[in-house]
């Protein structure tokens, strides 16, 4: 049982040492799309950078006919997605 106490420890040492490496900050929120560039531009010189989802507004629809009903809601969800085209 010995044996199998160190195997564990070295095992979660290893594993502790694993997760130092790993970023759990994938996540961050931008006030606008320019900004959203600004701060992948940083990121891409880190080689951090995965992807941006824009939400776009009605005012942003490629369809001029579709305005959204207030009562019902706003239709339809539209984002743009940002990622380094060179990653893809």
């Amino acid at each position: 049982w010995q044996d199998a106490h160190a195997d564990v420890g070295r095992l979660v040492g290893t594993l502790g040492r694993v997760a130092e490496c790993l970023s759990l900050d994938k996540l961050e929120a931008a006030p606008s799309e320019a900004a959203l560039v600004s701060r992948a531009l940083q990121l891409l010189a880190e080689h951090r950078f995965w992807a941006g989802v824009v939400f776009l507004g009605p005012e942003d629809s490629s369809d001029p006919t579709e305005h959204p009903t207030p009562d019902l809601g706003p239709g339809h969800v539209l984002i743009k997605i940002r990622m380094d085209i060179d990653v893809v």
